[in-house]
């Protein structure tokens, strides 16, 4: 039997370390790329799970699986969920990823906060309201550029009317109620 010679021993040791990085990054992007595709034919549960065990199997990347859990939690409409995925997304996510995740907390709080507003919770609706515009106006100046930008600017000018619309609906129920007063206190005499 004729003995290998070290640096064929290494090169083939390297060729198969390259082999199984190889297919471990296959493994992990299968994972995301099934998870997206469940959600986007609204298989949300499917892409909890492919996110799932995305998070599980990759030591690095932690801020994708609860992004992607806490975006097809929000399409579900399961909104205290997602919002707590997407904080933990955000507390794990670097810099230059920050845009998709800050998008994504900043409409579900926002839809929380329309969920306050026709439940009658006024009060709670304006703090997550001013709570979604933060997480918004806080993100880094690189979510400002591009379709990045166009996004961010058009959640913030909704929340902007929305914020306007509420008022407006304050101030006419106030001069509803007021009237009504004097109606009342007019027909007691």
């Amino acid at each position: 039997m004729k003995k290998l010679s070290l640096s064929t021993l290494t090169s083939i040791i390297l060729g198969l370390l390259i082999l199984a990085v190889g297919i471990y990054c296959a493994v992990a992007s299968s994972f995301l790329a099934l998870a997206s595709s469940a959600y986007n034919k609204g298989n949300y549960d499917s892409a909890i799970t492919h996110s799932k065990r995305y998070d599980a199997f990759v030591p690095f990347e932690k801020h994708k699986g609860p992004f992607n859990v806490g975006t097809a939690l929000a399409a579900k409409g399961e909104l205290d969920a997602a919002e707590d995925e997407l904080r933990t997304a955000l507390d794990l996510t670097p810099e230059r990823d920050e845009c998709a995740v800050r998008q994504n907390l900043s409409a579900v709080i926002e839809e929380k906060s329309n969920d306050a507003w026709e439940a009658d919770r006024r009060d709670e609706a304006k703090k997550l309201l001013e709570e979604a515009k933060k997480v918004s106006t806080d993100a880094p100046e690189g979510c400002r550029q591009d379709q990045q930008k166009q996004n961010m600017d058009q959640a913030e000018k909704r929340m902007d009317e929305t914020e306007q619309e509420r008022k407006d609906q304050e101030e006419k129920d106030r001069k509803s109620t007021r009237l009504n007063s004097s109606h009342v206190s007019e027909s007691r005499m």
